[in-house]
């Protein structure tokens, strides 16, 4: 993992978004942090430079959804270099076993994101 890149966070629920950016902004490796509503925004940002190191995504929102998103993602080669990890509060082990088969994605998290998650990420990602 690099230090300092731009990190999105993509989930429809406002509380998760602050519980996100205040957990996130501990670790400057995902330093800045912008938030989306839904996938439609993140889509659009990724649209534009620069491009984000890492987006924690959901899965279930509405308009686009997070496999939505990842779809959008795996068409546009300028984008597989993405690290994305899933922040979900589904306990399906299919939804687990699906992410995983998106090569950008690199670790599927259940929610809240906690310090304690987000470091044992670190050290399982370097």
């Amino acid at each position: 993992m690099q230090t300092n890149r731009l990190t999105y966070v993509v989930d429809d629920d406002s509380i998760v978004q602050l519980i996100c950016r205040t957990v996130l902004a501990k670790f400057p490796v995902f330093s800045p942090v912008e938030v989306f509503a839904d996938g439609n925004f993140a889509l659009e940002a990724l649209q534009n430079l620069p491009l984000p190191s890492y987006i924690f995504l959901d899965i279930n929102m509405p308009n686009l959804n997070g496999w939505q998103l990842l779809e959008a993602m795996k068409q546009e080669p300028a984008w597989h270099g993405v690290e994305v990890f899933i922040i979900t509060s589904s306990i399906d082990p299919a939804d687990e076993e699906k992410a995983l088969q998106y090569p950008q994605v690199k670790a599927f998290l259940p929610k809240p994101i906690t310090q304690e998650r987000i470091t044992k990420l670190l050290t399982t990602l370097s």
